[in-house]
């Protein structure tokens, strides 16, 4: 649904499964935004990953390595869902227009939860795997 303003600018509002998968981006935000912050150091640790595709990211307001960071984390979650929810071929969709956004690291974050969700009771809760995940996406190049 499109809500058009003066001149070119307009609103739009997601509807289906667009909608569907937005909700569950958002909502994951109040998961992985406060596991991610409690690695600041970590975090950090990923400034090089980040200014390879620097440039790109501040294009999508996402203008900082922690920022990306969880952007990355949350655009995985989300591709799982898409296969979970409407199949492989939607999955790969999913990682290439993400890869194209420049989270050119979801195959790895991807394997990364794929390890968590295996090992769930090792790891019941998301924030007890987070430091795992971080020391992990640290070592890809």
């Amino acid at each position: 649904q499109v809500i058009r303003g003066s001149g070119r600018s307009y609103i739009s509002f997601p509807t289906g499964d667009r909608l569907e998968m937005l909700s569950l981006h958002e909502w994951g935000h109040s998961f992985v935004n406060p596991s991610v912050e409690k690695h600041p150091a970590l975090v950090k640790k990923l400034t090089p990953q980040y200014n390879k595709v620097s440039t790109i990211m501040e294009n999508q307001a996402y203008g900082s390595v922690g920022t990306f960071v969880k952007e990355l984390i949350l655009r995985a979650v989300n591709s799982i869902a898409v296969r979970e929810l409407y199949g492989e071929n939607s999955f790969k969709t999913s990682i290439e227009n993400n890869k194209n956004k420049g989270f050119y690291l979801i195959d790895e974050v991807i394997k990364e939860l794929e390890y968590y969700q295996a090992h769930r009771d090792k790891y019941p809760r998301f924030d007890q795997y987070t430091e795992v995940l971080l020391k992990n996406i640290i070592k890809i190049n």
